[in-house]
């Protein structure tokens, strides 16, 4: 980061005026944005996991059994993207450590569930999807709190660089930071 803030700093302040500060604020929160991103994505893979394993009537079958450890693997990814966030990124992000920390709780729940699930399935004690269920029922609920957090969340970085962006039209490609601003605006509402 050290390195985009030698480059961005520069230029950006001898021709829009723009501030250091703006240029950390922008270049921490940017990354934020990005590494959220990866994140909502590799959560709605392990969110597509659970449905696909759930609509398997024989567990016992192969196709099944990959299913349920492609699940696992889907939520192991989640948690490891978790770990891409610096305490930096966290308090340039007032909600982020918080929705961090909650869906770690939520991610390793499902964990917990699907290695349960596992042995399960493996010993032969599930053979349907409804045998497994109940496993699922305390990470489902703590998925669902942390609902709420991550619209707020994203919400936020949106703000975020919309204000950083409002105040340095230089920084967008076309000089309006109208996509964040719009895209603040709706998790907003």
């Amino acid at each position: 980061m050290v390195a985009v803030l030698a480059l961005v700093a520069p230029s950006c302040s001898s021709h829009s005026g723009m501030s250091t500060s703006d240029a950390q604020d922008w270049a921490t929160v940017n990354t934020v944005n990005a590494l959220y991103g990866h994140l909502l994505d590799f959560l709605v893979v392990a969110e597509s996991s659970i449905r696909t394993l759930s609509q398997q009537k024989d567990l016992q079958t192969r196709r099944a059994k990959n299913y349920l450890s492609g699940a696992q693997t889907a939520w192991q990814n989640v948690v490891a993207q978790l770990t891409n966030f610096t305490s930096t990124q966290a308090k340039a992000v007032p909600t982020l450590a918080t929705t961090i920390g909650i869906l770690r709780l939520a991610s390793t729940q499902w964990l917990d569930a699907l290695y349960a699930a596992n042995k399960k399935v493996q010993s032969g004690e599930a053979k349907s999807f409804s045998d497994i269920a109940p496993l699922f029922h305390k990470a489902q609920v703590a998925e669902a709190q942390v609902r709420a957090r991550l619209r707020t969340t994203a919400a936020a970085i949106a703000t975020q660089l919309c204000d950083i962006e409002t105040r340095n039209p230089g920084l967008t490609t076309t000089g309006s930071p109208s996509g964040d601003c719009a895209g603040a605006s709706q998790l907003s509402s």
